[in-house]
């Protein structure tokens, strides 16, 4: 199996694509959660009605407040949508509607030109931001972009009808009306991943946080949102027939994480529906949860200690145990073909090899793993701090390199650990992320803190992430 590194997210660096394509190890690409914040290319697909914002109640009134926060007070159908408009709320002095919001605070950076939003039932509408109503007709409305702003675009239902509700709303990109359905990805997209060969879907399927436990209640495409949004319940991301979609349509290999809390019918489900959906060319990469180590996984951490066998002796065996749970149920389902279509990979914490020692402590002595995995980033090491603290605003985007390139070789020993674990069980590692995670201490303003945000789009920082991908790098 080839080594393979996977940058942090889609955004984070445009010389991906020249790694990807200039003799450096196999690359992948972490992909953003769905969001209004996307900008053109972060989005995934052309109707953006796919990453609005979670609805907002309002006046149905036009000096109606942002939010009256009385969603619970309005019956929905399973996907979300009003049963109708408007609803008389108790303790409102005027009848509730909802609103959303799409392509907003990204300055503009979406595609202008004539938007149609297609819809169902029998409900009126307000648009408003950048958008400007051309035409009205039923399940249709064409409105023009002439110039996106930070506005982004404002949608308000005005009226539903109790009889045939508003519903499986699509707002669609310019020129993707009669192409959506067999292309529902955005373009700009799509040339973005091109050069990678591994797509991980940690952040669309909100691992951190997902509180999923049975597979009836996973997100269905259906839903009028798949953004991922920490206020959403349940914590569910987006439906798992868009990352098949995506992979189908690519024939790139992904990653994929099965939530922390998932019993064993959804596990089994899970693992029937990509056996059965995605094409036997992509490989799928095969994670449970994601970075227990991590004490931001606080939630998924506390779920795990409590539920694992009281016998095993720390949290890293007891995040195996359930790995290999996951493993098990999936190589049940997939039978002869799992091993050539499924890798299974065991996670570990790349500053602390002890964690992958107590993982594959576990898995080896039970059904095993393909891969180990720990990040591989770039970071100061905490004395450097010292170094720009005294170059003050003096401090120069070459100084910044000249530190990064002292704490990575300082971090191949911090590396090796892991390598060390992989030998031992004759694994390959592969990066689940990586790349530079340059900060300025504790995240606040210093005076060097603009050499630092220069250093990070400087030709020489091309040369810090070439060594990192280089196939001849001595850690790997």
């Amino acid at each position: 199996m080839k080594k393979l590194l996977l940058f942090t997210f889609l955004f984070a660096t445009a010389n991906c694509r020249l790694f990807a394509q200039n003799n450096c190890m196999e690359t992948g690409m972490n992909l953003r959660g769905f969001n209004l914040w996307q900008r053109e290319y972060e989005q995934a697909m052309v109707d953006v009605m796919k990453s609005c914002l979670l609805w907002s109640t309002q006046n149905n009134n036009s000096t109606s407040p942002g939010n009256t926060n009385v969603l619970t007070s309005i019956s929905l159908d399973a996907d979300g949508y009003p049963l109708s408009l408007p609803v008389t709320v108790a303790g409102q002095t005027q009848p509730q509607v909802v609103a959303t919001t799409m392509l907003n605070n990204i300055n503009g950076q979406y595609p202008s030109g004539e938007y149609v939003m297609l819809y169902d039932g029998t409900g009126t509408f307000q648009l408003g931001g950048d958008a400007a109503v051309t035409s009205t007709t039923p399940g249709r409305v064409a409105f023009n972009v002439a110039t996106p702003s930070n506005a982004g675009i404002f949608l308000k239902i005005l009226t539903s009808s109790a009889a045939d509700h508003v519903r499986n709303i699509r707002v669609l990109m310019p020129g993707t009306e009669f192409t959506y359905q067999t292309q529902p990805f955005n373009q700009a997209f799509l040339d973005k991943i091109a050069p990678f060969s591994v797509l991980r879907f940690t952040s669309w399927t909100f691992t951190n946080g997902n509180d999923l436990v049975t597979w009836e209640s996973r997100r269905k495409p259906s839903y009028y949102t798949q953004g991922t949004y920490a206020t959403s319940s349940p914590h569910a991301g987006c439906a798992y027939e868009h990352i098949i979609q995506l992979g189908n349509i690519t024939q790139k290999d992904i990653w994929i994480n099965v939530p922390a809390q998932a019993d064993t019918n959804y596990i089994r489900e899970m693992a029937i529906f990509f056996r059965d959906s995605l094409n036997t060319n992509s490989k799928i990469y095969l994670e449970y949860s994601n970075e227990l180590w991590n004490p931001v996984m606080w939630f998924e951490q506390n779920w795990v200690n409590t539920n694992g066998p009281a016998s095993l002796p720390n949290l890293a065996q007891k995040y195996a145990y359930f790995a290999d749970r996951v493993f098990d149920i999936w190589a049940s389902v997939f039978g002869a073909s799992f091993s050539n279509r499924v890798v299974r990979v065991a996670a570990c914490q790349n500053g602390n090899p002890w964690v992958g020692q107590q993982v594959m402590n576990y898995l080896s002595a039970n059904g095993g793993a393909d891969a180990l995995s720990p990040a591989a980033y770039i970071d100061l090491r905490p004395y450097y701090y010292d170094s720009l603290d005294i170059l003050g605003a003096g401090a120069t985007p070459a100084d910044v390199i000249r530190l990064t390139r002292k704490s990575f070789a300082e971090l191949k020993t911090v590396f090796a650990g892991n390598k060390a674990t992989a030998n031992t069980y004759n694994l390959p590692l592969i990066y689940y992320e990586g790349g530079q995670h340059l900060v300025p201490e504790g995240g606040m303003a210093h005076p060097y803190n603009q050499a630092m945000f220069d250093a990070q789009i400087d030709t020489a920082m091309y040369n810090v992430y070439h060594e990192l991908l280089s196939p001849n790098f001595s850690v790997y």
